[in-house]
């Protein structure tokens, strides 16, 4: 996943898994990259987030109820099946 995530923000695997390790650091011109590469808006990355205190639409709430409710009744399952849909998703993007 790392290196699909990787290749999407057109980085470096190595220099994105220093900055998950905590090696390096995430800079305001890379933070801007990254926001631009993601579509999110400009300062975003500035900000901490919490899912559990972040904003959802109607949407968005029903989305993470259902994930949450498919991961807890079968953990392993839910992970294989979301992860082979995140990697495909990373592929279809390049």
């Amino acid at each position: 996943m790392l290196k699909l995530f990787a290749q999407h923000l057109q980085l470096s695997e190595r220099y994105l898994s220093h900055i998950k390790c905590n090696r390096k650091n995430i800079g305001a011109n890379l933070a801007r990259i990254i926001e631009e590469r993601l579509h999110l808006p400009h300062g975003w990355m500035d900000r901490e987030h919490d899912l559990q205190t972040m904003p959802l639409n109607d949407r968005e709430k029903i989305f993470v109820a259902t994930a949450l409710a498919f991961f807890r009744a079968q953990p392993n399952e839910a992970r294989d099946s979301l992860m082979h849909y995140f990697k495909q998703q990373f592929q279809d993007a390049d």
